[in-house]
């Protein structure tokens, strides 16, 4: 059809009319301005009556339809023949009469324009047929649309709406209304306030104030929100809305949209949202246990070293005010218990203190550590680097990294009975790898329970989405493996 109008404007081409005239002379004279009408080329078929036209109707399917006949009421549903669809033809009426029940007539019929026979020229005719053709063709290609908009809805789970506002109502179309309202079809028309009024109290207030503002601001097209709606079972499922405002005179007059089911996806947000606070629970939890496991290790060496050095030291002192023989040796000794109180006081400082990494750095900072555990004990300790760089590691994952190694090597002194431990610090393509190794008696991690140590250090390297590995058997000796990822969530503890 389009292609039609197209050809009356410029392009050669053909166009089917069927004129219904009984009179032969007005026949003749209405085809006459067709011709004169047309620049392309058009072919006028003709039918006497309402009758004969259906059956040329149905052979040729006319691009229009001409007619002096004004239908009676019993040809009016014959006449609608050709303007209902599914092929539906526009009709041009010409009248000998002007008055108000013949136009009603032929408009109520399915007329869509109406001339008098008594005015009628080509040019009055050529833009009456270009008109209906237009027309035409603007009411097929809005049906597309529809037809599309209602076949995408039908196709998704979604509910599509079309609001006009000035008339409160709603149509609702998409598989959406059965799946998620729970009616027991496909499409309906609700009212503004049945919208309203199936919205979840807790959120109804601030839904219909956001709208109304955007409605007010006069310039805004796109509205969106989230909200819980009653269906039909009396269940609340999470809707996500949003929809596009088409404005007259700055004034809403329609919006189109769809309304999502995000249930599911809301639900999940929120488990994982209480499963990341409950494990954020543990993590403090296992952090305040190996706190108070460090105060008591602090207080047992304290009372167990510190206390008795100090006890011993002022025992000789006291003896050597009295003894006055034995004065120089009870002296010495009690310096050489006080300079051992010194060495255990120092030792647990370095323990509590942060490493001076901002000073140092990370590696020369692992390096001091296991100097100075070699320097108490027999274990050897080796330290490599693999084109590691710590230069773009924030301060935090340097120290939960010192205090990961800290960790793991007061584990090796204290069970493992090892002589030699490693440590490997390297970059990885998606990452930090930590590895620290030693040669020690090692354990069936099937049978024995895991430590406070080991909780501690899993805690820790969780807080930057680390993940721990743990590797070892008996006479085997074992490997600490820990993955820090490229990205990592800092918004948690911070270990000191």
């Amino acid at each position: 059809m389009r292609e039609n109008i197209k050809n009356m404007d410029s392009t050669p081409g053909k166009l089917v009319v069927l004129l219904i005239e009984e009179r032969l002379v007005e026949s003749s004279k209405i085809k006459d301005l067709l011709y004169q009408a047309a620049v392309c080329t058009t072919e006028v078929l003709t039918a006497m009556h309402i009758k004969n036209a259906v059956e040329v109707f149905e052979k040729q399917k006319p691009d229009i339809i001409i007619t002096s006949h004004v239908p009676t009421p019993k040809e009016e549903q014959l006449f609608k023949h050709f303007t209902q669809e599914p092929h539906a033809t526009p009709v041009i009426v010409l009248s000998n009469d002007d008055d108000e029940i013949t136009l009603r007539g032929a408009l109520h019929a399915g007329a869509d324009d109406l001339l008098l026979l008594s005015n009628l020229t080509a040019a009055s005719l050529r833009k009456a047929i270009r008109f209906c053709l237009k027309r035409k063709a603007n009411g097929e290609e809005l049906q597309e649309r529809i037809e599309r908009y209602l076949l995408v809805a039908k196709a998704t789970s979604d509910i599509a709406w079309d609001w006009e506002i000035s008339k409160r109502s709603t149509y609702w179309v998409g598989s959406g209304i059965r799946n998620t309202m729970r009616y027991p079809q496909d499409e309906m028309t609700v009212s503004s306030e049945f919208w309203e009024e199936h919205i979840h109290p807790e959120d109804k207030e601030r839904v219909v104030k956001k709208l109304k503002q955007v409605f007010i601001s006069g310039h805004a097209h796109n509205w969106e929100d989230e909200y819980r709606f009653k269906n039909r079972d009396g269940d609340y499922v999470y809707i996500y809305d949003r929809g596009f405002i088409i404005y007259r005179d700055n004034h809403p007059v329609r919006m189109l949209g769809i309304m999502e089911d995000v249930t599911s996806k809301v639900l999940m947000e929120q488990k994982e949202k209480h499963e990341k606070a409950f494990l954020q629970k543990q993590l403090t939890e296992a952090v305040i246990t190996a706190q108070e496991k460090e105060r008591s290790e602090i207080g047992k060496e304290l009372h167990d070293n510190v206390n008795q050095l100090l006890s011993a030291s002022r025992l000789y002192i006291d003896a050597a005010t009295t003894d006055t023989t034995n004065a120089t040796f009870l002296l010495t000794q009690a310096s050489s218990f006080i300079k051992n109180a010194i060495e255990e006081i120092r030792t647990l400082s370095k323990v509590l203190h942060t490493p001076l990494i901002v000073e140092l750095g990370l590696q020369e900072s692992i390096s001091s550590l296991a100097e100075e555990i070699m320097t108490v004990s027999d274990l050897h300790i080796q330290f490599l680097k693999k084109a590691f760089s710590e230069d773009d590691v924030e301060f935090n994952l340097k120290l939960t990294i010192y205090r990961i190694i800290q960790e793991q090597l007061t584990n090796i002194l204290k069970h493992a009975h090892a002589t030699k431990a490693r440590i490997i610090l390297e970059y990885t393509q998606n990452g930090i790898l930590l590895t620290i190794s030693d040669n020690g008696i090692g354990f069936d991690i099937e049978t024995k329970r895991r430590g406070v140590g080991i909780s501690n250090i899993r805690s820790r390297a969780s807080m930057y989405n680390g993940t721990m590995k743990l590797e070892s058997a008996p006479e085997e000796g074992s490997t600490l493996m820990v993955h820090f990822p490229l990205v990592a969530d800092t918004d948690n503890f911070i270990f000191q």
